[in-house]
């Protein structure tokens, strides 16, 4: 899975001249996301936040923006391929804690994606907001501006710069909003994400399981001195 930071977070294509919006319209699901590969090789891109946008200009010239956030496993926590549980509806749930390496990086990653499909040759850009617990917020600007072009990319909250103050052993919900805005400044469609991470049941459920072995194995032992 590709984990560089992705050309410091920009995509910058040629911008054309500026056509002012006339008409908006958006549309929101959850699931499959067909195309997104985030970047990277084996990343699930299901299920997917999706808003789909049209923007009808002045002009008429119609501009079309597909935007995607999801959450997935970095390396194998779990299984590349498996995506975290969800509630259908845009937020999932995710294991607090680091990779063995480096300390810092969370062991889940957010990934977006634009798909940018401009007819008229007006300027859009693109801004990525995210708030996390204890206050800490960040504002990415993608700087995508016109033309039809793709970008995306798979993310670690721990890469620096991404969310100062970070601390991937924190519980809590950190929000994502990847935001479109025109020419003027003017918010075109925002795509929206929550991510909660949790204690790792997993390893709360191996030592539980171990604790439970161990009584039971006491028990057994006390029982058979006790007969003996």
């Amino acid at each position: 899975m590709k984990t560089k930071l992705f050309s410091a977070l920009t995509i910058t294509l040629i911008s054309a001249s500026a056509a002012f919006a006339d008409s908006i319209t958006s549309t929101n699901g959850f699931g499959p996301l067909a195309g997104a590969t985030f970047s990277g090789t084996g990343i699930p891109n299901n299920p997917v936040a999706i808003t789909q946008i049209t923007d009808t200009t002045s002009s008429g010239s119609i501009d079309n923006i597909t935007l995607g956030l999801s959450a997935t496993s970095r390396f194998p926590n779990p299984p590349v391929g498996t995506a975290y549980p969800n509630n259908g509806a845009g937020t999932f749930y995710v294991p607090a804690g680091s990779e063995a390496s480096p300390v810092g990086d969370a062991a889940w990653n957010y990934d977006f994606y634009i798909n940018l499909v401009d007819t008229s040759g007006a300027t859009y850009l693109f801004d990525l907001v995210i708030n996390g617990p204890n206050s800490l917020s960040n504002t990415i600007t993608l700087n995508k501006t016109s033309t039809t072009g793709i970008g995306q990319d798979s993310e670690n909250l721990g890469f620096t710069g991404v969310l100062p103050g970070f601390n991937p052993n924190t519980i809590g919900q950190y929000t994502f909003e990847l935001e479109v805005f025109n020419s003027n400044g003017g918010s075109v469609g925002t795509d929206t994400l929550t991510v909660n991470t949790v204690p790792d049941t997993t390893s709360t459920a191996l030592l539980l399981g171990l604790g439970l072995g161990s009584l039971a194995l006491v028990g057994f032992a006390k029982k058979c001195l006790q007969t003996a």
